[in-house]
């Protein structure tokens, strides 16, 4: 059966905004939206428009055209075309609600997911809250199967944009959530400046990134593990490291992960056992997202707390709420 798109792309022309000359005026047609202005044009794909430009779009360097690449290689081309049964019922978002959910209201008005990957947590949050008005973004070339798969949803919608120059116009948006993806792109600091653009005033974002572990010895000593297969990872072909995540993840469970299940078990060493790098793995299954996540990824931007702090800071954020983890920090802030 034929799937009507309109509702979908109708809703995506009402806040986008060109990323070639930053017009948001837009005529649709049956496969294209095309800016009056630039005349660019950006095809439909299942109910979700791509406003990804081609690779030739002018970069500031050849680092940023390698991370682009990089990127899109890695997360961009690796999204599912999920039956709606696998969505699972909580996913990143849950982070979030446990943090700041009792103080503040997260999810209001319309509501931004950027990097929604396979579109769990847009997915949710759409489903959880009729009335709200949902919009997804992110690098994956097959966004337009997770829009697919969530064509139902009439509040929820897809399209496929860049962090760092979102598709979308000046204070269109109420609430943003964003897990893990600024700290894999070139700039972070510009991507929360995006988000703060396009954020309404009295809108909130809530964001999740990787921390230096600072004062965690085991995990620090991690991330220089982590830093030194990274850069040997990326002189490798990606499908190629993705094995190699495979092969050394029996020794990641030996060093880190049983070791730390073990600490775990014993009441006065539970701290301690936390504290291990992946110390939830129980088989190379469990680890091997977060592996090839960190791993094969372009670029790990890690952050201590005032460094994440001066993120929303100097984006124009207030009223900022910073969690710590073993896992990260979490912060929630408004734009007044």
């Amino acid at each position: 059966m034929k799937l009507d798109n309109s509702c979908h792309v109708d809703r995506i022309v009402e806040v986008a905004r060109c990323p070639a000359c930053k017009s948001s005026t837009w005529l649709k047609r049956e496969k294209n939206i095309m800016c009056c202005q630039c005349e660019a044009v950006f095809s439909i794909q299942q109910g979700s428009v791509d406003f990804i430009p081609n690779l030739n779009k002018n970069y500031k360097s050849s680092h940023e055209r390698y991370i682009y690449e990089r990127a899109l290689e890695n997360w961009g081309e690796i999204l599912h075309e999920y039956e709606l049964n696998d969505v699972p019922e909580t996913y990143h978002h849950i982070h979030f609600v446990n943090h700041f959910g009792n103080r503040h209201t997260l999810f209001k008005g319309v509501v931004l997911g950027i990097g929604c990957g396979s579109g769990f947590d847009s997915q949710w949050t759409a489903q959880k809250y009729p009335g709200l008005l949902c919009f997804g973004v992110d690098l994956g070339v097959n966004i337009g199967g997770v829009a697919r798969r969530d064509h139902s949803i009439t509040n929820l919608h897809y399209m496929r944009g860049d962090a760092l120059d979102l598709p979308l116009e000046n204070k269109v948006v109420d609430s943003i959530f964003s897990y893990g993806v600024f700290h894999h792109t070139s700039e972070p600091q510009k991507c929360l400046d995006e988000a703060y653009r396009v954020l309404k005033p009295g809108g909130s974002v809530c964001i999740y990134l990787y921390t230096n572990h600072e004062n965690n010895l085991p995990k620090y000593l991690g991330t220089q593990v982590e830093k030194f297969l990274t850069n040997f990872m990326a002189v490798i072909p990606v499908k190629i490291g993705r094995m190699l995540c495979w092969a050394m993840s029996p020794f990641i469970l030996l060093i880190f992960s049983w070791p730390g299940q073990l600490l775990k078990k014993i009441p006065s060493l539970k701290k301690i056992g936390g504290s291990f790098p992946l110390h939830w793995g129980t088989t190379p299954a469990s680890i091997i997202g977060d592996l090839q996540d960190r791993l094969c990824s372009p670029v790990n931007h890690r952050f201590s707390r005032k460094a994440f702090q001066s993120l929303f800071e100097k984006s124009g954020f207030t009223n900022l709420e910073i969690v710590t983890t073993t896992g990260g920090h979490f912060g929630y802030a408004e734009k007044l």
